[in-house]
């Protein structure tokens, strides 16, 4: 009789106690898994086939390929997503009062959330700085990946096609890993290559693939975005992403994402050798 006395008595307390660690947890976001070197990217495990998605900046990955990459997932392709940069100069941390570091890992947090509500947990965040994204740093990235999933992976990113704002290429972040991925198909180094675009949320021309969400995509995407412009400190959502380029994330469920093909003589698709340029003009 004492012992079950006991067991009543300690019980609730560990329920307690439980609830407030879990509590804690949802109002902090996770430690971001510490980035791998580019070229070193790492073996996410033996299953095939591959796809890998690469994107410059947090959100870059729903926006342009939420549903495409969803879809890659009920195919049951392995998905890998590389975010290249932390996407930490947007205007929106400052105004919140966070730090460079602070944003970079809220801003992960809300890719870590969009990603999971579509089953996708490994993602990769290399924290290069934002607007020090290269061309020759994220062809070894690519280097790398090809070396983990081989020549026939399916590989998808940014398009060299795209342009809005005036700016051929799209963002400078955008571009570099665009190039990067056009240069390495034209080598012969990756045979499947996609290229989506971002510049249709900013008046920017579609892209020669396009196609319309059906009802089952709509929610899907509506899911990705709202990891992106929910607000809830409690649990730590700061929203900072659909604060950045609200406009892009209103668009962005009624909006279908489009593709490009590689093309042997791209036009807008230089080798800049980007090494400055921030977020804060909106894109990204």
């Amino acid at each position: 009789m004492l012992y079950h006395l006991r067991v009543l008595l300690v019980f609730p307390l560990l329920v307690a106690v439980a609830l407030l660690a879990a509590g804690e947890d949802m109002r902090h976001p996770p430690r971001v898994p510490a980035p791998a070197r580019p070229g070193e990217v790492g073996n996410a495990g033996a299953a095939a086939p591959v796809a890998f998605w690469v994107f410059a900046h947090p959100d870059d990955e729903t926006l342009a390929a939420g549903v495409a990459i969803a879809r890659s997932q009920q195919l049951g392709l392995r998905n890998v997503v590389v975010i290249v940069s932390s996407g930490e100069n947007t205007a929106v941390g400052q105004r919140l009062g966070l730090t460079r570091q602070e944003t970079a890992s809220d801003r992960a947090y809300e890719t870590i959330n969009a990603l999971a509500a579509i089953g996708v947990e490994n993602i990769r965040f290399l924290e290069v700085p934002d607007g020090q994204v290269t061309t020759g740093l994220v062809s070894e990235v690519v280097d790398g990946l090809v070396r983990e999933g081989g020549h026939d992976a399916a590989f998808n990113g940014h398009s060299p096609y795209d342009s809005y704002a005036g700016m051929p290429c799209g963002h400078p972040d955008h571009c570099a890993v665009a190039t990067a991925l056009v240069d390495a198909w034209r080598k012969g180094e990756i045979k499947n290559l996609k290229l989506y675009r971002i510049g249709q949320f900013f008046d920017g021309p579609f892209g020669e693939n396009c196609t319309p969400f059906d009802s089952d995509q709509f929610l899907i995407k509506r899911r990705m975005v709202q990891a992106y412009t929910r607000i809830d400190r409690r649990l730590g959502q700061l929203g900072i992403g659909g604060q950045s380029v609200p406009s892009a994330f209103s668009q962005a469920v009624r909006t279908p994402e489009c593709w490009d093909s590689p093309r042997d003589n791209p036009t807008g698709a230089p080798d800049l050798g980007w090494t400055t340029g921030s977020e804060n003009r909106g894109a990204g």
